[in-house]
């Protein structure tokens, strides 16, 4: 009788030990899917402004302007200030 007892914990053990394994895998996978879709977000060339063209301004550089509003967007949120001021 004992070594049935014995037997059923070790399984027991077991069975929790990879439950556990999956639960632990699934997440980490799941945080590298996160981390690489805010990478591929961030660093990818498809949000990122290519071009800004101005027309008709008279008041101002062009130069100027672009930078006041690279900053202007950035100061918007902590979103636009992490993403980076070619990034929409």
């Amino acid at each position: 009788m004992k070594n049935g007892i014995y037997f059923d914990e070790k399984k027991s053990r077991k069975r929790r030990m990879i439950f556990k394994l999956k639960i632990y895998g699934s997440l980490t996978v799941f945080f590298l899917l996160v981390v690489g879709i805010c990478y591929l977000i961030i660093y990818s060339p498809f949000f990122q402004l290519k071009n800004i063209e101005i027309v008709g301004n008279r008041d101002f550089e062009k130069s100027e302007l672009i930078q006041e509003l690279k900053l202007f967007f950035i100061s918007q949120s902590k979103l636009a200030s992490i993403l980076g001021p070619n990034n929409i």
